[in-house]
């Protein structure tokens, strides 16, 4: 073999794209001694958390669609038009023997540029109804790797693997439940953790800036990461409640986190879900209603059906906070919520796509095989 196997990574926009991405290039470079690139969007949240792990990345200046505010997609023709030509140039740099894609935006160019030669593409979706990325790209792939059925993908060449998760999480329940304690400065009581994912979630920032001391009072603690969400401020004093109380924009240590809470409020994305299901953590799930094809609900009823998870929409918001309390207070309950959600865990994901990769890359490289 001349050099090691190259892969080029496109991932980015929110965490639940970028860190099963992550997941597969840790074990394609630990396993396989793989010369990982990453491709992302210039100016998101990907060109920060990707070299934390290692990986260097490259940017292209696409942005996504937006529904909202129509007149910022005025420049998206030129945007995508010179995100080809860049994703070209990154090509033909790397010279990478595969492209695994996850379906983001910044997908879109990377595998439009690589017009230019045959290089195998894996494309991986997560929900069952697949997005705009997934949807333009399907018909360009080698292969996709599904976590649920998807009667619009399953046209293409297509294999189920579940959802890739980071060693780190996997491995979380080693972590000495101290030291976790000791890195958020938190006491050794019952601890949740509500996470609106990295992006935040502005619901669960108004709700905890309200109530969220009704937790403490009972005698619990609080793990909270806001996201880039604004944050309203905060109507009760959290500095009378140091030591029991952390609040962040990011964890970085989310492993950690998973390791200290005793209960996970979330998001219905994903990645979340696959997380909280491999690691078996009592959750309640708020689906987002701002997605698309409300595919955050329908998530989160796949797992309720058969009472892995406590749903809760949004409408429901008087519910949140006793939910948390009561589950709190309820071993048993909890015990029986960590055994059901662990059902659809599947923790052997990462590696399944890792081997896909590989098996994609030997038909454009003989000299893999």
């Amino acid at each position: 073999m001349d050099r090691p196997l190259r892969v080029l990574v496109s991932a980015g926009g929110t965490g639940g794209h970028i860190f099963p991405a992550i997941a597969v290039a840790q074990f394609l470079r630990d396993k396989y001694d793989a010369e990982i690139l990453f491709v992302g969007a210039k100016g998101k949240m990907e060109t920060e958390i990707v070299p934390r792990y290692g990986f260097p990345i490259k940017t292209v200046w696409i942005s996504g669609l937006q529904r909202k505010k129509w007149w910022d997609n005025l420049l998206l023709p030129l945007k995508m038009f010179v995100s080809i030509v860049q994703a070209y140039n990154i090509i033909s740099t790397f010279k990478p023997d595969v492209i695994f894609s996850l379906g983001a935006y910044v997908s879109i160019p990377v595998v439009w540029g690589r017009f230019a030669n045959n290089i195998p593409v894996v494309l991986h979706e997560q929900n069952a109804i697949p997005g705009l990325a997934v949807r333009l790209l399907a018909p360009k792939a080698s292969v996709i790797t599904l976590v649920l059925p998807s009667k619009e993908l399953e046209k293409y060449s297509h294999v189920y693997t579940g959802n890739p998760v980071r060693k780190d999480i996997l491995e979380s329940e080693k972590i000495p439940r101290t030291e976790a304690l000791s890195y958020f400065r938190l006491e050794d009581r019952p601890t949740v953790l509500i996470t609106g994912g990295s992006l935040g979630s502005a619901f669960f920032n108004k709700i905890i800036a309200e109530e969220g001391y009704k937790i403490l009072e009972k005698g619990y603690q609080l793990i909270w990461q806001t996201g880039k969400q604004e944050v309203p401020k905060i109507k009760w004093n959290s500095e009378e409640w140091r030591g029991r109380f952390w609040q962040g924009e990011f964890i970085d240590k989310m492993d950690y986190a998973y390791r200290v809470a005793d209960v996970v409020v979330s998001r219905a994305g994903a990645s979340a879900l696959s997380e909280l299901a491999t690691i078996g953590k009592p959750a309640i799930i708020v689906p987002s209603p701002n997605v698309a094809d409300d595919h955050q609900r329908k998530n989160a009823l796949s797992l309720a059906q058969h009472d892995a998870i406590v749903m809760i929409e949004e409408h429901e918001r008087e519910r949140l906070i006793p939910e948390i309390i009561e589950l709190l207070e309820d071993k048993e309950r909890r015990n029986s919520l960590s055994q059901r959600i662990r059902q659809f865990g599947n923790r052997d994901a990462t590696q399944k796509i890792a081997e896909i990769i590989i098996e994609q890359a030997k038909k454009y490289r003989h000299d893999l095989a």
